[in-house]
């Protein structure tokens, strides 16, 4: 708003106590808001040069945001302010001549109004609402700003500069911060009025020593459970176990590296993310000189013995590799596990920030043989399918599925070919309430191609082999297929050999 103020009329008479007053009023007490729902989680990531000693070294940056949908209406509210008519005047200006909110992406048409009778959804958090809130930044309020401001002068004003041979002996914290504040000039980071102390420049006040607005001051606020993607966050140690009936089941991750891999590699990658989500948990060392993973069956897929678990629900780990924006290659892994991650499998996934993959090669002297292919990982958080839909069509729910990955047949194909497979493997999931109604009446539909990045592909494009090689695979072509269920079904559905890495993975028809 103090921005905006500029590009008004009465800016041009050169008194500003008007918007000093209107600002006044309005940090003398902490908004509500009315946050709109419907938004999703997305971001940007771009590489910054980040000088380290006399080079630059590009970092990759990732910038999270909430997109809303188009037209979305946020609200803020000061339901203990009632602001004079001249005031109220001058706020309905300035807030006309917003453009945008946050960040210049974010385009907004901005009015003020007198009275709004919607419920907030966004408030001031309450002492023991601290593990479930969110930081903000306020402005200080005029009173408090004063007194703040006091102070601090009072103090550097009895400061007492230490001798050169005592530099820095017996200083508390609060003396070398004062210090600071002393020798860089912080009287001038304190103007009197509240208003200049928040048009500061950046560089004003972090030249200064300060590590935020000295007029700012930080605000936890409580954000409804429905407004919002329930993205469970990052867990901390100390955290109370979860019930299994509230265990999220999917755990999804933003996948960036240059160049990244295709869709055509899915099943490396999706093996690459198990190996990596293994050793989070160590080896073990058997008896018998055997070594085998020291994950739970949730994440290894075995049970106590180290033998294949053989469910047909398949309660255990599919690590799948998504093309969620359709440019035939990979962007996110999303680890899938019906029966829910417990709170001890989320810290260790939690900790996962790369894959790589090291090049192999018959020319020794080529210097690419001995490096790795290696990306970089970002949790985006554990929640349901449900939860992430929006943004990932593998967890949507439709009627028709189509192939995003060749389904390979786990056994020898009979005489209905690689239908009569899918029909039978349907079959075996009757306890998959999402399909168990929808067996009867599935059609199944053989496809020669897919559309992969606008071009037509074949599963002979696919790398669609595991990399144990003492595995009997009884499929080597594999094919394309669609699935239309008599009623909506919700995903992820992924069928065959190779599945829980990828392969036979389904997308809803119209996402395609």
């Amino acid at each position: 708003m103090i921005a905006a103020y500029w590009r008004t009329d009465r800016s041009l008479q050169g008194d500003d106590a008007d918007l000093s007053a209107l600002i006044n009023n309005l940090a003398a007490s902490l908004p509500v808001y009315s946050v709109p729902r419907g938004g999703i989680h997305a971001h940007t990531r771009h590489y910054m040069p980040i000088r380290d000693g006399k080079t630059e070294k590009p970092t990759l940056v990732f910038d999270a945001f909430i997109r809303l949908p188009d037209g979305a209406t946020l609200v803020a509210i000061w339901p203990d302010t009632t602001l004079p008519s001249d005031l109220s005047d001058l706020a309905s200006e300035i807030v006309g001549k917003l453009s945008y909110l946050g960040r210049s992406e974010s385009w907004v048409d901005c009015t003020a109004i007198a009275d709004w009778s919607g419920e907030p959804n966004c408030v001031p958090a309450q002492p023991d609402d601290v593990e479930s809130s969110i930081e903000m930044l306020a402005a200080l309020p005029p009173d408090t700003y004063e007194a703040q401001r006091l102070h601090l002068i009072a103090e550097e004003s009895a400061h007492v500069q230490e001798k050169p041979g005592d530099r820095g002996a017996g200083r508390s914290v609060t003396d070398t911060a004062m210090a600071a504040f002393h020798t860089r000039g912080g009287v001038s980071t304190l103007p009197e009025r509240l208003l200049d102390a928040l048009r500061l420049e950046t560089a004003d006040y972090k030249e200064c020593g300060w590590s935020r607005p000295p007029a700012a001051r930080v605000v936890r606020y409580v954000l409804a459970a429905d407004a919002l993607p329930r993205l469970r966050p990052v867990r901390r140690a100390g955290t109370a176990a979860q019930s299994k009936a509230s265990l999220p089941t999917v755990a999804r991750y933003l996948l960036v590296g240059r160049p990244r891999p295709t869709i055509f590699d899915t099943v490396r990658i999706g093996e690459l993310m198990r190996l990596a989500a293994l050793s989070q948990f160590g080896w073990i060392n058997t008896p018998d000189g055997e070594r085998k993973p020291g994950a739970p069956w949730q994440i290894s897929g075995r049970d106590s013995e180290g033998k294949p678990i053989s469910d047909p629900s398949h309660p255990h780990a599919f690590w799948l590799p998504e093309d969620a924006d359709g440019d035939g290659m990979i962007d996110h892994i999303s680890v899938f596990v019906a029966s829910g991650l417990p709170p001890e499998v989320q810290r260790r996934l939690e900790r996962l920030r790369r894959l790589w993959l090291r090049r192999t090669g018959t020319d020794t002297d080529d210097a690419r043989d001995h490096v790795a292919d290696e990306w970089s990982l970002a949790l985006e958080g554990f929640a349901t399918p449900a939860d992430f839909a929006r943004a990932a069509p593998i967890f949507r729910t439709a009627r028709t599925w189509e192939s995003a990955t060749p389904f390979i047949a786990p056994a020898h194909l009979g005489p209905a070919g690689h239908s009569g497979e899918i029909r039978r493997l349907l079959a075996r999931r009757q306890s998959d309430t999402r399909i168990e109604m929808a067996l009867r009446d599935v059609e199944i539909t053989e496809l020669r191609v897919i559309r992969v990045a606008g071009s037509l592909r074949s599963p002979l494009h696919f790398h669609r082999f595991r990399s144990r090689r003492s595995e009997r695979q009884f499929d080597t072509s594999g094919a394309f297929i669609r699935l239309s269920f008599p009623a909506e079904v919700r995903g992820p559905l992924a069928f065959g050999y190779g599945s829980h890495f990828g392969l036979g993975q389904l997308v809803p028809a119209n996402d395609k």
